[in-house]
């Protein structure tokens, strides 16, 4: 299935949240079992978009990758970075909580979180959903894809970033956000 096969939302209001009806398309169509997001800054979007797989899934896995208190000033102007330095223990907490919830339920969350650059911390591996949303540096966003290019579903934020576009735009991803906004969103299917 293609990206382009898919009937992907339209919402031109893009409130708070917007990107999770896309991600729910995803989830709703290839039933992911496995989810990895690069740049879960302080684990907010990672918890609502696991805590929808698991009111589908039985089993979740989760790695999530990101600084957290590593990043400074240098590191957010190096790899575009506008949303501040991230919370590993704000991270564990959501991802912990998520865990007992998911126990209570009798279905089984699994996640690790990983902190320090990904060049250093992610591993060549396929995953079933990648959220890539961490450094936007052309060469990051390159050397991330380049780890995590056998998963089945890629989404990239900030497409509308010249670096992470131009990465996208020699992947291959897909913009969905085709009407004018200052948000974009990019994606990648692989099955």
């Amino acid at each position: 299935k293609s990206s382009m096969n898919i009937e992907w939302p339209i919402d031109e209001k893009m409130d708070i949240g917007w990107r999770q009806q896309y991600f729910q398309t995803a989830i709703d169509i290839f039933k992911p079992n496995s989810y990895c997001e690069i740049g879960c800054h302080n684990g907010r979007w990672a918890s609502v978009t696991c805590s929808y797989i698991l009111s589908m899934m039985h089993e979740v896995s989760f790695e999530g990758y990101d600084l957290f208190d590593l990043a400074n000033e240098k590191t957010h102007k190096e790899e575009i970075n506008g949303k501040g330095t991230g919370s590993y223990d704000a991270c564990f907490k959501r991802m912990e909580k998520l865990k007992k919830r998911a126990a209570k339920k009798k279905k089984s969350f699994v996640y690790s979180l990983h902190k320090g650059f990904t060049t250093d911390t992610l591993p060549t591996k396929a995953y079933d959903m990648v959220f890539i949303d961490g450094g936007h540096k052309y060469e990051t966003v390159m050397e991330d894809y380049e780890r995590v290019k056998q998963s089945k579903v890629i989404f990239f934020d900030d497409y509308d970033i010249p670096d992470t576009k131009k990465a996208c735009d020699e992947i291959g991803a897909t913009n969905l956000i085709t009407w004018p906004s200052k948000k974009k969103l990019a994606v990648l299917i692989n099955v």
